[in-house]
């Protein structure tokens, strides 16, 4: 567990205090994120009621994916495909090389579910060592367990950051970052000893908050694996196991013998059937003894179990969590749907799950706007971003068609109405390409409409000609 307060005496008296409010913080947070985290990799232990178990049955190792399936169904739909700049190329930038060097097409998704799992998680642009093959600006994703800042209402940003680098093997911080304004704040352990090395900068607090579901009060906001969640989470939980039980103790139908005595339980030495032999063996072959109150024996079978009231149960849970998530039943793995449902059927069960992937992306879009600056200033050695560079904003795929393949059809039935969008760039990113595609898909363009420039030319030429004199 992170300690709440580390005194480090090379650190300046406000420096000391800001690192053990957010120590504290970080503390503080970290159990309810770490349940949250054990429930999405469902290592969550679930609640026993005290009467849904039996003990036999109490280590049953029950595993249910719908905490990870909310996050991870939702995160699919917020594809962040790079940046714009309105009436420019952020190539001209740099931009690429930004994108490419920091891997931000695989940095982005991870970011976002950790943002998602603890409603956080933060965006860092620093200046890289290249000398050590580090890229010159350097973006890295942070989550809320090993790094916490503090907000500023006012400026909305934060106005310090911590962040755990290391820790020993009684997760004790061993390396720690404190990110202040226009100040980095290196702390490091060796021998028992912490050293402190500052370097200023320019760029502020260079970090930027990946809140999901902001709200006044929250400024870091929600987890999308809220409390009624993880309840429906383990009530489903229960439900599976109690079907389990009841398949365990109807698996052999349960029989009762009337009228037989104990010799119809003994081999022929006189020894004690087992259970096993008791059920499989020949028993039931009894003669009937006239001179008994009972004289034959009589076998009665109890019913197996029904499943149906379990699988019933755990559709309503299921249709309650769906509606806490927004998702489609039929994403939990219970469909009430015989056929295949049409393109708007299909569409209008997504609509809540599209409209939360918007909001999603909306509140995410200032953390990346602004990394993105932060990034290119680094990059460019920039003292100023010029105006242009302003207006870059993330560019979204959209959430109603988060595969290529469903992207490719909106664009089709887009560009049939706005055929002029065919012959630009606009048309390419609405099939899905990705920008190194476009920029090639364009540069043979140009080619080839140079080459026919080039023919036309050639044929105008020869038209304006004179005629060669056929006498001469």
């Amino acid at each position: 567990m992170t300690e709440d307060s580390i005194t480090i005496t090379d650190l300046t008296v406000g420096e000391q205090s800001t690192l053990n409010e957010l120590l504290k913080q970080l503390a503080d947070k970290t159990p309810r994120n770490l349940l949250r985290a054990a429930y999405y990799d469902g290592k969550n232990a679930v609640r026993d009621l005290g009467i849904s178990t039996p003990p036999n049955f109490q280590r049953i190792a029950t595993v249910l994916g719908w905490s990870a399936k909310a996050v991870d169904i939702l995160n699919r739909r917020c594809n962040l495909d790079g940046f714009v700049v309105p009436g420019a190329s952020v190539d001209d930038f740099g931009m690429s090389d930004l994108w490419s060097d920091n891997y931000l097409d695989t940095e982005a998704p991870q970011a976002g579910v950790s943002s998602l799992i603890h409603s956080t998680a933060f965006l860092i642009a620093t200046q890289g060592d290249t000398e050590a093959d580090e890229p010159k600006a350097l973006i890295t994703a942070k989550d809320a367990l090993t790094g916490t800042g503090r907000w500023n209402r006012r400026q909305r940003r934060l106005d310090a950051f911590l962040s755990i680098i290391d820790s020993d093997e009684d997760a004790k911080p061993t390396e720690m970052v404190m990110y202040l304004d226009g100040l980095n704040v290196t702390m490091t352990k060796t021998r028992g000893t912490w050293s402190v090395d500052r370097r200023e900068h320019k760029f502020d607090v260079p970090v930027e908050p990946l809140v999901y579901q902001p709200r006044l009060g929250r400024p870091f906001g929600s987890s999308r694996i809220s409390r009624a969640v993880m309840s429906l989470h383990d009530s489903a939980i229960r439900t599976v196991i109690r079907s389990e039980v009841s398949a365990e103790l109807y698996s052999v139908p349960q029989r009762v013998l009337l009228g037989a005595d104990e010799s119809a339980f003994k081999n022929s030495d006189g020894s004690i059937k087992t259970a096993w032999q008791a059920i499989i063996g020949r028993i039931w072959a009894i003669p009937d003894d006239e001179d008994s109150a009972t004289p034959r024996a009589d076998i009665k079978e109890f019913s197996q179990g029904s499943q149906a009231p379990h699988v019933a149960q755990l559709r309503a849970w299921a249709q309650l969590f769906a509606g806490e998530t927004s998702i489609p039943i039929s994403s939990l793995g219970i469909s009430t749907e015989a056929n295949p449902a049409s393109a708007e059927a299909y569409y209008a069960s997504r609509e809540d799950l599209i409209s939360e992937a918007e909001g999603t992306t909306d509140g995410w879009t200032p953390a990346w706007r602004r990394t993105a600056i932060r990034g290119l200033q680094m990059l460019n050695d920039w003292e100023t971003v010029p105006d242009e560079v302003q207006k870059i904003r993330p560019k979204w795929r959209s959430p109603a068609t988060p595969s290529r393949a469903a992207a490719a059809d909106a664009a089709a039935k887009t560009i049939d109405k706005f055929p002029w969008l065919a012959e630009s760039e606009l048309g390419l990113e609405l099939y899905g390409f990705d920008q190194s595609f476009i920029d090639r898909a364009m540069a043979e363009k140009r080619r080839q409409n140079g080459r026919q420039s080039l023919t036309e030319i050639r044929a105008a030429i020869e038209d304006a000609r004179p005629p060669a004199d056929a006498n001469a």
